[in-house]
């Protein structure tokens, strides 16, 4: 055990959210509050799952999904580490469990509010989305589509040299 870390989460499997999906909400919950630092070193897989009492492809699919969403980056053999750019605020995810009593129910950035913003408050709003999603790409599609621009633009230079030598 080189990177000795428990996860205090309790699985819940008849919860709506996928096990995957609860590993990596408490995992970027972690990382917002502070508990995982930029650039610190993330548990392997196999020790995860093992903690869990769930399959490694599971724990698998979690730190894939938090590489997607930018929380962390996967180092080829040397393991997974937080990502030492954080993403902006998270999408609004169903919670695997419940904000603890007496905390209030409004969030705006990832911060907990005493309450909610004022209408009309000078309050700074964010319309990027973010990052496309890699795993949602068709590469054999966009990779025809290239070949075939590719070869129409060779083609069309190629009759435009011929065009200019006739002249």
């Amino acid at each position: 055990m080189l990177r000795p870390w428990k996860m205090k989460l309790a699985i819940q499997r008849d919860h709506s959210l996928p096990v995957h999906l609860q590993i990596a909400q408490y995992l970027a919950d972690e990382i917002r509050r502070g508990r995982l630092m930029p650039g610190s070193a993330l548990p392997g897989t196999r020790e995860v799952a093992a903690d869990l009492a769930v399959n490694r492809k599971t724990v698998v699919l979690a730190f894939e999904e938090l590489a997607a969403q930018g929380w962390v980056s996967a180092q080829g053999r040397r393991g997974t580490f937080v990502a030492a750019r954080l993403p902006g605020p998270p999408p609004d995810l169903p919670r695997a469990s419940p904000l603890a009593s007496g905390e209030p129910p409004y969030r705006l950035y990832g911060r907990l509010l005493e309450r909610p913003p004022a209408v009309g408050a000078q309050a700074a709003v964010t319309f990027s989305d973010g990052v496309p999603d890699a795993r949602l790409i068709t590469y054999d599609v966009l990779g025809r589509a290239y070949r075939r621009a590719l070869i129409d633009t060779a083609r069309q230079g190629t009759s435009q040299k011929t065009e200019n030598k006739a002249r």
